[in-house]
């Protein structure tokens, strides 16, 4: 036994004494050390778009737009930079240059789409959510860039709290708030309102679980605190999911507490859902009054959410099977299939499952299948889901995000728990080359997924500190590798479009309204909302809900898509 811990001990000290000393002072210091390191982390991510004259969005699309095609700039090339944010381009970044040009006042007309409509109630301007703030103050193609670095140390710290509230270590902890933070579902939605409420997510379950384990106020005030945050960020659909998943989270906490404090743990449940809801009325009640004078509710009659095909979750294992769309791409749209959390971040997760079946593990475990069940539109599961109300109709591919967090938690429990070699190890290594053979037929070996057997292989001769820091410092250049650039930076003088004699034209008519039609082929001339940036009026509009007259007025006039 002695010669067995002094030959551990002298491989030990042959790893890397940088990487030691630093989780050494995170063991100090977890908390503030990896807010820090998340911080650090989170500015490398977007990096180049903090730089002077860059910024973090794809609008260099519009070039490819009339009236602009003509003076495309001579690096722009195809439809820019990543044409799957056209979204991002088209409705919430000039929705947030026309709340900032507004700014003190809070502007809750918008008269330059569809005739005019409400600006405040369509939720997504998300005028009131904090990741909108620097957009607003800041100068306005740099602050874009904020905003990521925000949204990403928000979703990677509260993953990191989450993992400390349900008993993880250090190392199991960071390595949770890294794939969560930094995995590539959240990433490739980034520039989204969705990703502003998601990043609320693993706050959300860690004030429900002090709730239930915890008496008195604070812990209700911080439940009521995130629960109106996610309502700000700007999407109630992905709101609905956050609070399903808090649901069901509760429901394990509640499981944990003793059966004589569970009726005042729901107490306290329901009263910060209620403040939280009350804290976010200026932004929920004119979407609700909004929502109920629209023709959204009618259109979706009859319909029932969809789902993707079960081979998207081959995603899960090679994050480029279809290209990337900032670069060659052989499906479109290959964003709403980002599932990738790493290649060591899956194999442990499925080891923390064999290795210990906790009721936590095994629990937020069911809960991620289930999510990812319904994403894929698994018969029996998915129509069971579906037939809940909300469920029904909600775009529940997106589920795929809760997916995302239970992979973070259970990768750090299996982190923590990996032992140093023998039998078990052996197992969870022949397990790994088995669940990367089908990608392996297809494709060339991938480093990544290389070097996370190799790592887990050498799990007998690189012990404690030494190990964790290696399998962080992988998962890092994994994530990094598979994300940096899904939100490219280009310059400043890209992203702008100048005022065309077209568009001085239109300026001159005002207050006259106009209509720019789609072409057969290519992006449609001026697109909707883009608009508003020029002062312009456009009968035309995208943005939800859609209210009932005008959509009876367009369906009948113009078309029923």
């Amino acid at each position: 036994m002695l010669s067995r811990s002094v030959s551990s001990a002298t491989r030990t000290r042959r790893a890397p004494a940088a990487a030691r000393r630093a989780l050494a002072a995170a063991g100090r210091r977890p908390t503030r050390s990896a807010a820090a390191l998340y911080l650090v982390l989170a500015i490398a991510f977007v990096a180049p778009s903090l730089l002077p004259g860059q910024s973090l969005s794809a609008s260099d699309y519009l070039w490819s737009a009339a009236p602009w095609t003509a003076a495309k700039p001579a690096g722009v090339s195809g439809l820019g930079s990543n044409y799957e944010q056209a979204d991002a381009v088209l409705q919430f970044q000039p929705f947030l240059q026309y709340a900032r040009a507004h700014v003190p006042d809070v502007p809750l007309w918008n008269p330059h789409q569809m005739g005019g409509r409400p600006f405040v109630a369509n939720s997504q301007s998300a005028l009131f959510s904090p990741f909108s703030w620097p957009a607003l103050v800041l100068p306005f193609w740099w602050s874009l860039g904020v905003v990521g670095v925000l949204k990403l140390f928000c979703a990677a710290l509260g993953a990191h709290l989450l993992a400390r509230a349900l008993g993880m270590g250090v190392p199991g902890r960071l390595l949770a708030g890294l794939v969560y933070g930094f995995g590539l579902y959240f990433v490739a939605w980034l520039s989204w309102p969705l990703s502003s409420v998601w990043a609320w997510l693993p706050w959300l379950l860690l004030c429900v679980h002090a709730v239930v384990h915890r008496r008195g106020a604070p812990p209700v005030a911080a439940l009521a605190l995130v629960v109106a945050l996610q309502f700000l960020g700007g999407h109630p659909e992905s709101s609905f999911h956050v609070l399903a998943a808090g649901s069901f989270f509760a429901l394990l906490a509640l499981s944990r507490a003793a059966p004589g404090t569970r009726g005042r743990a729901i107490g306290r449940l329901a009263a910060g859902l209620v403040a939280g809801s009350a804290l976010a009325a200026v932004a929920l009640l004119p979407f609700l009054e909004l929502l109920s004078l629209s023709g959204d509710l009618g259109n979706r009659e009859g319909r029932t959410g969809g789902s993707l095909a079960p081979s998207t979750l081959i995603a899960c294992f090679m994050p480029e099977y279809w290209g990337r769309p900032s670069q060659v791409q052989t499906l479109a749209f290959s964003f709403a299939k980002a599932y990738y959390a790493g290649a060591l971040p899956l194999m442990l997760a499925i080891w923390a499952v064999v290795a210990r079946r906790s009721r936590e593990r095994v629990a937020i475990a069911a809960g991620g299948a289930v999510a990812i069940a319904v994403v894929v539109g698994l018969p029996g599961i998915f129509q069971l889901v579906t037939a809940v109300p909300g469920f029904d109709h909600a775009y529940n591919q997106r589920l795929i995000i809760v997916g995302l967090l239970a992979l973070a938690l259970l990768a750090g429990w299996g982190l923590e728990d990996l032992p140093a070699g023998g039998r078990p190890a052996r197992a969870l290594l022949a397990g790994a080359a088995a669940l990367w053979l089908l990608p392996i037929v297809v494709v060339v070996v991938r480093l990544d997924a290389g070097a996370a057997v190799a790592l887990l292989w050498s799990r007998s001769r690189v012990t404690g500190t030494a190990f964790a820091a290696l399998a962080l410092a992988l998962v890092v250049a994994d994530l990094f590798r598979a994300g940096v650039g899904l939100n490219p930076a280009i310059p400043v003088e890209h992203a702008e479009q100048p005022v065309t004699p077209a568009l001085a034209r239109l300026q001159a008519a005002r207050p006259a309204r106009f209509v720019g039609l789609a072409p057969e082929v290519g992006v449609q001339a001026l697109p909707p909302n883009v608009a508003m940036r020029y002062g312009l009026y456009d009968a035309r509009g995208y943005d939800f809900p859609i209210e009932r007259r005008y959509n009876r007025l367009w369906r009948r006039s113009i078309g029923k898509s």
